[in-house]
């Protein structure tokens, strides 16, 4: 039986996405027959060291997690100590910047990975790179930028990992500029969808949903602007579902768009059961993102209205990077409205393949790449492109 260690930043659940991403992650490989386990490197909620386990998808993980405070000696003492005690085959660190530093200068932590004794090899998932250079930055954010490159070269250089994943091409371009390889790995949503009959809505309405991320740009009011005004052409009803999100923003966004939107149905569901959220979802007609476009291929709310058969609308654009490296995705997402547009969009999300960005999907895609799995390529992964 194959070994998987995962280091991330924190584990607190449903307080920091790549714990809760490596948490379900681990536990779909636990089902597959892997002994798995992960290590919070700089825990962000927890006062103490705490060696346990936490529940994913029904499935138990043993998880340790150490302390933001604790000093880098000590930090390097536990993870070593993590290590020895796991004797892992692989070790996954999943990278973002801001988790081991609160300047996103994880350069000293890399250093330190790069001491501890193990027989494995490691992995590195780049979730995050470094402060995006566009726009006019702070003398500080320039010089940020600049080291946060350094890092993630620091990293590579330490580490000497096997395999490099990262969710966008932009992400692929920019590490490449860099003499960094890595293979594409798709997000997997963070809502997926269960097996209960879906109420549909009547041909006279129209739903629109935001889930948790509810920033209302200007992108994103004129989309709504758009669509009202189609769906008034239609003599349809616009109902506007917000899920998720905190209480006082889903309060705030529908104060506006109730004030905005007055001949449109607004529904503040707040928090609710992931079933819930995922009947919900499925009689959607199209779900919206504040999300850039070209960073949607690491939205696990994108990826949910995608597994789901919902087409996406992500109208805020600031980069000419693709959302996807699959197209059978990029050809569900839509970035102005028309009826046209949106007619394309929910046929291609209608007969999408949604195995790609399953939990399953993604960790079949992820021991495939490792040598874990058949070195035959699942069909199903043809359509992402390679490294060069």
């Amino acid at each position: 039986m194959k070994r998987i260690q995962f280091f991330c930043g924190s584990l607190a659940p449903g307080k920091d996405g790549v714990g809760d991403y490596t948490r379900r992650l681990a536990a779909e490989l636990i089902g597959m027959g892997y002994a798995v386990a992960i290590v919070a490197t700089h825990d962000k909620v927890t006062p103490e060291l705490v060696s346990g386990t936490q529940a994913a998808d029904g499935t138990s993980v043993s998880v340790v997690r150490i302390p933001y405070a604790t000093t880098e000696n000590e930090r390097t003492h536990l993870l070593q100590a993590a290590i020895d005690e796991f004797d892992p085959d692989w070790l996954s660190l999943q990278y973002v910047p801001y988790s081991f530093n609160a300047y996103g200068l994880p350069l000293s932590f890399a250093r330190k990975l790069r001491t501890l004794r193990n027989r494995g090899k490691w992995h590195v998932m780049f979730h995050e790179l470094w402060i995006d250079q566009r726009g006019l930055l702070t003398p500080k954010d320039t010089t940020i930028s600049l080291l946060q490159r350094l890092a993630a070269v620091a990293v590579v250089r330490s580490l000497r990992p096997e395999i490099r994943h990262t969710h966008l091409p932009g992400y692929q371009n920019k590490l490449r500029s860099l003499g960094i390889q890595t293979q594409p790995l798709p997000l997997f949503p963070n809502i997926s969808p269960v097996n209960r009959p879906v109420t549909l809505p009547s041909q006279e309405t129209f739903r629109l949903g935001f889930f948790s991320q509810m920033d209302l740009r200007e992108e994103i009011l004129t989309l709504i602007r758009k669509l009202m005004q189609w769906t008034d052409s239609q003599q349809k009803t616009l109902e506007i579902f917000l899920m998720g999100g905190s209480e006082s923003k889903s309060r705030e966004t529908s104060a506006t768009l109730n004030e905005l939107f007055p001949g449109a149905t607004i529904h503040a569901l707040g928090f609710m059961p992931s079933e819930e959220i995922s009947q919900i979802m499925a009689s959607l007609n199209l779900g919206i993102t504040p999300v850039p476009y070209h960073a949607i291929g690491k939205s696990g709310t994108v990826a949910a209205f995608l597994s789901h058969g919902v087409p996406v609308a992500a109208p805020w654009k600031t980069e000419r990077s693709p959302s996807f490296f699959s197209p059978e995705l990029t050809a569900a997402v839509l970035q102005t409205f028309s009826a046209p547009a949106l007619r394309a969009a929910t046929e291609a999300a209608a007969v999408l393949d949604t195995t790609t960005i399953s939990v399953q999907g993604v960790a079949r895609r992820f021991t495939a790449d490792l040598g874990l799995a058949p070195s035959h390529q699942p069909t199903e992964f043809s359509a992402f492109s390679r490294p060069q």
